[in-house]
């Protein structure tokens, strides 16, 4: 049975059906995305979005739809759906939708009287190309009629169009299609079928057309579309044929036959496990031959230093993914060195300059040695861990310092983001500023300091073990005086500035393998965030009984970003407080550890399907809000099912 299965109680209600969102990419770029009922609910949504360099740097939808009718005895039955001012939905296709499954692709099966036909919808994975497959089950007729009507928009997912006089309605005849280039400076576009088609010229615009998500978040929602006309074709039940759009015109003889080999490379959606990965592949890009890296998550975001080497372990190591870890560590090795060696940051990644990025790249190698050993760690990675370290410790970080009590100072934390919590406001200050002796970077340094000592241990450099051991000696004696308040820690400390904020911060001096906390310590930490922080998708960022806590994230974007680190929830904060609990409470948590991870299995059928939300609201119903998919939560959530599924 199929782990993604829904029925027409889902589907054919409006509401839900345009809330559940589809998303393919490949690694060259482009992606595919919409929503179950077909109905675009984000400027980013497109049948065909596609990076044009020449266009900038954001990706661009070239076809907004590709809107079908079936003709049944005269009269035309439209399966499409776009939404319209007053809440008005035109066509309402969905009501036609009688099942849904996504095992590699997803299936959409429509049932119109005695006509049944199925709809399954993939992107290329060598070209930026969108393939469609219809298969006709069953048809009241000896043969069924349908038509195919593309909306196009040529346009930046940052713009929207309206209807102008620019627009070239002109169209060339390819093979089973047509190409056509509205505007000057975007490439020809191909839409080409699998068997002969009839393509009807009839040149209008579609206006008004409306994005309920772009409305939600304070944005321009309101868009006209290109129709340049329609196709039209006949199919005979156990018939199928396939639509293809690309930037280039295709060879239509092998269409099915390639259609199917793109399924056959596609992972199963057997499970969450197997869902959350696949969920963080598609976030990958490749850069170049050797470099290939995701990029935060979809649909805004670019490739992010912290949320690859946060994210690196949960989608490679519970999967035995040898290779792609050690590939992306070592596709990173130049562009490190290069920072290392004052030649500034050479990587597209704006924060790789940030205090925490090289402790998270031993955390990484830290984790990939608990699978495949010390040995094999240093094997591969040991040069770099040794610079690492001696860069970090040695004081070089242009923003930090190694005090003499051998805590990691962060200088500059109070003019601009650089930790996690990074929102900032127009002016660039911080929202949440974070400076000095800041929780989770010294959890890390403290980590990061062991393990390295423990590395060395084994190829017996045991004074380069004792150097690191003494420093770590002298970081633990000096953590608590700093960061303990009794009760808890405090989120950083900065002169006189105890910040007392109950944050989840605090969480990784309980959850790192080496920690610096004593075993009531820990214990209180992690109680604490159990009581103040933890919901069923993630943990807040800020405790409800702070006075700067924002319940609700959504609104406009200052609205936004002024609630994003202060108190809206975040899943990836799972995986650290399963650790955490895990070795707190060992056997006797492992039950409440296991449920707390349930609700993410039901996440996945929630929202775009397969994957978790950049971040939910920290109060009942827990609304998903900001990107559609982002790579953090699914590969931590990932890791921790993991945990889950291999704790002795």
């Amino acid at each position: 049975m199929s782990y993604f299965k829904f029925g027409t109680s889902i589907l054919k209600n409006t509401q839900r059906a345009i809330s559940m969102e589809l998303l393919d990419s490949n690694k060259l770029g482009a992606y595919t995305s919409t929503t179950v009922a077909g109905c675009n609910t984000r400027k980013y949504h497109g049948l065909l979005s596609v990076p044009l360099k020449n266009l900038g740097e954001s990706n661009h939808v070239l076809i907004s739809s590709l809107d079908e009718s079936v003709l049944l005895n005269g009269k035309e039955f439209k399966l499409g759906m776009h939404k319209f001012a007053n809440d008005h939905y035109e066509p309402q296709g969905n009501k036609y939708l009688c099942s849904m499954t996504y095992d590699k692709v997803p299936c959409l099966t429509y049932r119109l009287g005695g006509t049944l036909f199925t709809k399954e919808i993939l992107l290329s994975s060598t070209e930026n190309r969108v393939m469609v497959r219809y298969t006709l089950l069953d048809a009241g007729q000896t043969n069924t009629c349908i038509r195919f009507s593309p909306t196009l928009a040529f346009r930046s997912v940052n713009s929207l169009c309206q209807a102008n006089y620019n627009v070239t309605t002109n169209y060339q005849h390819v093979e089973n299609g047509i190409s056509i280039c509205l505007y000057t400076g975007y490439p020809e576009l191909s839409m080409q079928f699998s068997k002969p088609v009839t393509f009807i010229s009839k040149p209008s615009w579609m206006r008004g057309v409306e994005y309920l998500k772009e409305q939600w978040r304070g944005y321009d929602f309101k868009e006209d579309l290109f129709v340049p006309g329609y196709f039209q074709l006949e199919m005979s039940v156990g018939e199928s044929i396939v639509f293809t759009s690309g930037l280039t015109e295709t060879k239509v003889d092998g269409l099915l036959h390639t259609f199917s080999l793109e399924v056959d490379k596609k992972p199963n959606n057997s499970n969450p496990k197997s869902s959350l990965r696949n969920a963080a592949l598609k976030c990958f890009l490749r850069k170049s031959a050797r470099e290939i890296y995701p990029k935060a998550g979809f649909h805004w975001f670019g490739c992010r230093a912290r949320d690859l080497f946060m994210s690196l372990p949960g989608f490679t190591i519970p999967f035995d993914d040898k290779k792609t870890f050690e590939s992306v560590i070592n596709s990173m090795i130049p562009s490190i060195n290069d920072f290392m060696e004052g030649k500034g940051n050479k990587t597209e990644m704006p924060d790789f300059d940030n205090p925490d990025i090289f402790l998270l790249i031993i955390r990484d190698i830290q984790i990939y040695a608990s699978k495949y050993g010390l040995e094999g760690a240093w094997a591969n990675f040991g040069g770099l861990i040794r610079n690492l370290m001696d860069y970090m410790k040695g004081g070089k970080h242009p923003l930090t310092e190694i005090h003499d009590n051998g805590m990691l100072y962060v200088r500059e934390g109070w003019h601009r983001p650089i930790t996690w919590m990074n929102a900032k406001m127009a002016n660039g200050q911080p929202i949440t500023p974070r400076s000095g002796y800041v929780v989770e970077i010294n959890a890390l340094w403290h980590n990061a300091l062991r393990f390295v000592a423990e590395l060395s241990k084994k190829i017996n450099d045991d004074a380069y073990a004792l150097q690191l051991n003494e420093i770590a000696d002298n970081q633990r004696n000096n953590f608590t005086p700093v960061f303990w308040n009794g009760t808890y820690l405090f989120d950083f400390v900065d002169g006189d500035h105890h910040e007392v904020s109950v944050r989840p911060n605090m969480l990784f001096a309980v959850a790192l393998p080496y920690s610096p906390l004593d075993e009531i310590q820990k214990k209180m930490v992690l109680d604490m965030s159990t009581k103040e922080l933890l919901t069923p998708k993630g943990l807040r960022t800020l405790s409800p009984h702070s006075q700067n806590y924002h319940g609700w994230c959504g609104g406009n974007q200052e609205t936004r970003d002024n609630a994003a680190f202060q108190g809206a929830v975040y899943p990836w904060l799972m995986g650290t407080y399963i650790d955490a609990y895990l070795k707190v409470y060992k056997q006797s948590g492992f039950d409440f550890a296991k449920r707390s991870l349930m609700a993410f299995a039901e996440e996945l059928k929630q929202n775009c399907i397969g994957t978790l939300s950049e971040m939910y609201d920290a109060t009942q119903p827990f609304t998903a809000r900001g990107g559609t998919s982002f790579l953090m939560n699914v590969a931590e959530i990932c890791r921790a099912f993991d945990s889950i599924e291999n704790y002795k």
